[in-house]
């Protein structure tokens, strides 16, 4: 993973020890975020390969830091549409499949949930998992 943004969400939890470990090999950049107000803030404004946080603290972070992660994204979208470049439907749809992916994630699997969460029919959903390729 060399050159990877890491962004630690560091509520006490994680010493700052094991972040300078975990930063120096393959040369990756570790951005810490004091809680998850903070790490949303980071998120819509630099790109993240890889979130840490204690695991305690994900269910209550989670929703907002997807939003987050696809505010970045529409916007740039919108950019690269306010400048003429074209934006493929390849663009669109590995958003759309990224996005139903974390949903089954954070649902752990359960499609009813995620239909819930998604706010479109559970058919949807299994026709989208067979069209991505997901689960």
């Amino acid at each position: 993973m060399a050159g990877a943004n890491i962004l630690i969400i560091n509520e006490g939890a994680v010493s700052h020890e094991w972040v300078g470990r975990m930063s120096s090999p393959d040369g990756c950049r570790v951005i810490e975020a004091a809680d998850g107000a903070a790490a949303e803030r980071i998120v819509i404004r630099e790109d993240v390969d890889v979130v840490v946080c204690d695991v305690k603290l994900l269910p209550m972070i989670a929703v907002s830091i997807e939003k987050a992660l696809l505010q970045r994204r529409i916007a740039q979208l919108e950019s690269r549409m306010a400048h003429g470049q074209p934006i493929s439907a390849f663009d669109l749809s590995s958003v759309e499949k990224l996005h139903i992916q974390r949903v089954l994630n954070y649902t752990r699997g359960n499609k009813v949930e995620a239909a819930k969460l998604l706010n479109i029919g559970l058919t949807t959903v299994y026709r989208k998992i067979e069209e991505y390729g997901l689960d």
